[in-house]
């Protein structure tokens, strides 16, 4: 500043002195201190310090106001548009996100607000609503149990109803069946009391008889009591009702050796065309079979065996004797016996066929040789006399667990099985294709 002043006095003092001196321009500058002076008016220069600095001041006062893009991050992307929400300035390529995360901040300040909204809701919410609410529950629940015991009382009281009338049927029926019985026995008593009076009336006049002195009258009053008896015998024979024999009776097989036993057990089965393969031709009478290789075209069923050449008959025993006859005649191969009605109806396999499992038992005619078969296991049997017997007869006693194949035409037992058996038995043929039919015997007409 001193400088400064003592310049500015030189100046004054050559004006004074009448002489024009002309100071630099820059004389006195805060940046640069120039004392020279100029008799004349110098032609000034540009200074290339003071350009930069210029270019320099303006550079940074621009940059001072130019407003990047936060997203970038790069400090030299300009940013074309500010939110005046979020205070955040984004360049083009980032306007997207920005709109995306107004919208973001916006649901957000809105699930703030919600937030906010329930909580005070929450907090409005009073004890004693929470328990006029809990009630309401308690007694709705009551009202529903209420609902349902009665809806259960009154299916149990259905069923204790139904049952009470099942009951009363069985108890009806029973008492039919009884009374049905009773009768029965009361009139095979009567049947009973008639024939003993009338063979004690016979033997009071046999007793007479015996006092007769003409020889001619004697023998035809003995001829006539004589036919009397015998056919008082013959009739209790075929009247006996087809019961099972007593204990002592099934101990001693030559009771059931005798033709009687065709008289008492005797069975005549009819098949069951349900059961039979299609390849098996039935009479019409349902008691010959005969294997042919032609389907029968019959219609499907769940009975059916749909591969062995076998069939059921319709009648299955479960208690008591039974007795019937099947005429092989000249079967080269094939089964006759029984069988659980359980025995499997699909396949071709051995185990399929009558006696190849645990449910059946049979007896096999192959030529002129027969063998047992139960399990798939075959037992090969002698059997005794010429020719081989064209009928074969069997006998079953369910409760004795006895199963025995006879010859028929004599009644020798062939062979005889011991089994405890647990369902009902059906009597069952097999027969093989192109063989000679079998047929079941119907021994109401036998001879």
């Amino acid at each position: 500043m001193a400088g400064a002043r003592r310049e500015a006095a030189e100046v004054e003092e050559g004006r004074v002195e009448g002489v024009d001196v002309t100071p630099c321009p820059l004389t006195g500058s805060g940046e640069v201190d120039c004392r020279a002076t100029f008799p004349q008016k110098p032609k000034l220069n540009k200074s290339v310090t003071l350009t930069n600095l210029v270019e320099q001041r303006s550079a940074a006062d621009k940059m001072a106001t130019v407003v990047f893009c936060d997203f970038c991050n790069d400090g030299t992307t300009a940013a074309s548009k500010t939110c005046l929400k979020c205070d955040m300035s984004y360049c083009a390529t980032h306007k997207q996100v920005g709109e995306e995360t107004r919208a973001v901040q916006e649901k957000r300040r809105e699930a703030e607000e919600s937030v906010r909204r329930m909580e005070a809701a929450r907090r409005d919410m009073q004890v004693p609503r929470l328990g006029q609410i809990l009630g309401g529950i308690y007694f709705s629940l009551q009202g529903s149990m209420a609902d349902e015991k009665a809806s259960i009382s009154v299916r149990f009281t259905r069923a204790r109803a139904a049952l009470d009338a099942e009951e009363k049927a069985a108890l009806e029926q029973a008492e039919l069946k009884g009374r049905d019985l009773l009768s029965q026995i009361e009139k095979k008593i009567a049947h009973y009391q008639r024939e003993i009076s009338e063979l004690q009336a016979a033997a009071t006049r046999l007793q007479a008889l015996a006092q007769e002195r003409d020889s001619l009258a004697f023998l035809q009053g003995h001829l006539e009591q004589t036919c009397l008896l015998c056919f008082h015998r013959t009739g209790r024979v075929t009247a006996a009702p087809p019961s099972a024999p007593s204990q002592e009776d099934i101990a001693s097989p030559q009771v059931l050796e005798t033709p009687t036993v065709k008289l008492l057990f005797g069975r005549s089965p009819t098949l069951d065309t349900n059961s039979a393969n299609n390849k098996l031709q039935i009479s019409s009478d349902l008691r010959t079979i005969t294997g042919t290789g032609d389907s029968q075209r019959r219609p499907k069923h769940p009975h059916r065996f749909d591969r062995c050449p076998q069939a059921l008959c319709c009648e299955s025993f479960s208690s008591g004797h039974h007795y019937w006859e099947v005429d092989v005649g000249d079967a080269w191969w094939c089964r006759v016996g029984v069988t659980y009605g359980t025995i499997s109806r699909k396949g071709s396999g051995a185990a399929q066929w009558l006696g190849g499992n645990d449910a059946s038992w049979c007896l096999e005619k192959r030529d002129d040789n027969f063998s047992v078969v139960h399990g798939g296991v075959k037992t090969a049997l002698s059997v005794r006399g010429a020719p081989s017997p064209r009928r074969i007869g069997l006998h079953l006693h369910w409760e004795g667990g006895l199963l025995e194949f006879y010859r028929a035409d004599s009644m020798e037992v062939i062979h005889e099985v011991r089994q405890r058996f647990l369902q009902p038995l059906y009597p069952a043929m097999w027969v093989g294709c192109c063989n000679g039919p079998l047929k079941i015997v119907d021994l109401s007409r036998a001879s």
